[in-house]
């Protein structure tokens, strides 16, 4: 029974070591397109955008035919579709989601950009606390992507 207890007592001592560790990587959901740019990655490895200059963090845009309200109206169901997703907000030519993990509750935001001129979808996807994200940004886009 001891040995039980000891390893319950260490595991709530990691849990909280490893909530405290989140807590400081804790940044503002900056969300949003300012001159045709979503908002720059963090500087932890987090995040994705096809509109970073890391290399580490860049994801290739999307190209689309035809116009953007249906590019838009597509990428729309896909992410409906997906699982714990809740649309935030939605413009002709932005889509902002969350995303919840199931057990702990970490939100991560994914946007999307139509920029109409060059014919090119625009993604940033990042989480909002921690400093590393296992891929989990990254495997998200390039899911929505195959979809498309």
């Amino acid at each position: 029974m001891k040995l039980i207890q000891w390893f319950s007592f260490l595991f709530l001592i990691g849990m909280a070591g490893s909530s405290m560790g989140c807590a400081m990587m804790r940044h503002e959901s900056k969300v949003g397109v300012t001159d045709g740019r979503l908002q720059p990655c963090p500087p932890y490895p987090r995040c994705v955008s096809s509109q970073s200059e890391d290399p580490a963090k860049f994801i290739e845009p999307l190209a689309y035919d035809g116009n953007t309200s249906a590019a838009m109206s597509r990428l729309k169901t896909i992410l409906d579709g997906m699982k714990n997703s809740r649309l935030i907000r939605e413009d002709s030519h932005y889509l902002h989601y969350e995303f919840r993990t199931s057990f702990w509750k970490f939100t991560d935001d994914v946007e999307i950009y139509a920029d109409e001129l060059a014919k090119q979808i625009h993604f940033r996807s990042s989480s909002r606390i921690g400093y590393y994200d296992f891929k989990t940004n990254r495997k998200r886009i390039e899911a929505i992507q195959r979809q498309f």
